[in-house]
């Protein structure tokens, strides 16, 4: 058989099919990361009664909104520069996450949960924060 695949690759003029190169090969994919569920939303009454030691919180305002007040012990992340940030937050942590409403916060909640990390979404941002007499940093 293989006596008569040469004869008919010779008499047709055509080189024999190439060997498979490592181009070929399949490349390996990249290390999937488990994507997790947000954790349900706290209201800013219940963090407000944790000791902000205890917990990691992250704000995802903008510099400038961060710097008119925030909530004692929270650190800044914007939700433009999160993603970058991802290896900030303790390996572990269940962060709760806060904004000026909540909208940008359910974002990085959601953002965090495709990244692995189950997040506390705090619902009503630092607008409830401040209307419930929260004190302020």
């Amino acid at each position: 058989m293989r006596i008569f695949t040469l004869l008919v690759v010779l008499s047709l003029g055509c080189a024999p099919p190439a060997a498979p190169t490592t181009a070929d090969a399949p490349t390996p994919s990249a290390p999937q990361v488990p994507t997790v569920a947000a954790l349900a939303d706290v209201s800013v009454a219940d963090v407000g009664a944790m000791d902000p030691a205890q917990i990691v919180l992250i704000d995802v305002r903008t510099p400038s909104e961060f710097a008119t007040g925030r909530a004692p012990g929270a650190v800044n992340m914007p939700l433009s520069t999160l993603q970058d940030e991802l290896s900030q937050i303790p390996a572990g942590a269940e962060p709760y996450i806060i904004c000026q409403s909540g909208g940008r916060s359910a974002r990085a909640t959601a953002l965090l949960a495709g990244n692995g990390i189950a997040a506390h979404n705090v619902s009503g941002g630092m607008s409830a924060w401040v209307s419930a007499g929260l004190p302020t940093e």
